[in-house]
This record gives structure tokens, C-alpha cells and sequence, in this order.
């Protein structure tokens, strides 16, 4: 079984920023928010949210290699949680150009390329910007099912 937990756990950020170098500095952890997707103790994705100014909020996401957790439950609890537990009008999404698997995933669950800055990358590369209005989102219409498969833990 399938796990969403939205708990601040130092464990979630730690296996996230392990596998995101490109990143400049850790999360103030105080000032985001989290959801992870875990599978027999083993954690499939982690999900930051940050930078929420009330309007809008940034998304971070570092999955395990493979779509086991690229499920249609899942994506509706990120989406949910954003839109409407957080409230915002619109997510963010930097992707690093060279990331292409990444960009093709983004595009793919509708955000749409707003933008890029040159050369912002750690490495030197530039990062794509891609917004998603919370009329644009099509998982906010899907039935909310994760009581049916998914346990959420908080």
C-alpha cells in the first residue's frame, strides 16, 4: 500500500536535497510545505512546496527513477494541496534546461513555459520557469478517491 504523508519530517527534506545538487541553499524548512509518497517504508517522491506568498507557491519534485509514483492519487494531492488547502491562484515550477526527461514531465501534466533564467542553475545551466493557474489544473477535477487506496498521515 501506497502512503501521502504531509508531515515536516527532517527525513523527507534530507532524501530530497540529497538528490537535488543543483539546488543554491537547503529549505527553510519553517516556511514550506511537504508531501511524500512512500511505499513499504521506502520513500517514492517528496514534494516542496515553497515560497508561498499566499497567491502562488513554488513546486519542487525529486521522484525515485521509474513511474510507480507517478500516480493519478498522488498527483491530485499535490494539486489539492496547493490549489486548494494552501489557496494559491498559480504553482511555479523551475526545471533545469538540461533536465529534459523533467521538462517533458511538466509540460506533459499542463504547466506551461513562462520563462527562463540564464545561467541560473548551480551548475551553470538555465532554468526554465513554468506557471499553472488553478483553472488550468486538470486534477483538481478528478473525484477524490485517496480514501479508497491511499492512507494520509499528517
Amino acid at each position: 500500500m501506497k502512503w501521502i504523508c504531509g508531515e515536516k519530517a527532517p527525513i523527507f527534506y534530507e532524501w530530497f536535497e540529497a538528490r537535488m545538487p543543483e539546488l543554491s541553499a537547503p529549505f527553510d524548512r519553517n516556511r514550506t510545505g511537504v508531501l511524500a509518497l512512500l511505499q513499504d517504508h521506502k520513500i517514492l517522491c517528496v514534494v516542496v512546496f515553497a515560497d508561498y506568498s499566499g497567491h502562488s507557491v513554488t513546486l519542487h519534485i525529486v521522484a525515485e527513477t521509474g513511474k510507480q509514483w507517478m500516480t493519478r492519487r498522488f498527483l491530485f494531492a499535490v494539486f489539492d494541496y496547493a490549489f486548494r488547502q494552501l489557496g494559491v491562484r498559480r504553482i511555479t515550477v523551475p526545471v533545469v534546461a538540461t533536465n529534459t526527461q523533467s521538462l517533458r514531465f511538466v509540460k506533459h501534466l499542463g504547466w506551461k513555459e513562462e520563462g527562463r533564467l540564464r545561467r541560473g542553475s548551480k551548475d551553470g545551466s538555465d532554468i526554465v520557469v513554468f506557471g499553472m493557474l488553478k483553472e488550468e489544473c486538470r486534477f483538481l477535477r478528478m473525484r477524490d478517491e485517496s480514501k479508497q487506496t491511499l492512507a494520509v498521515a499528517s
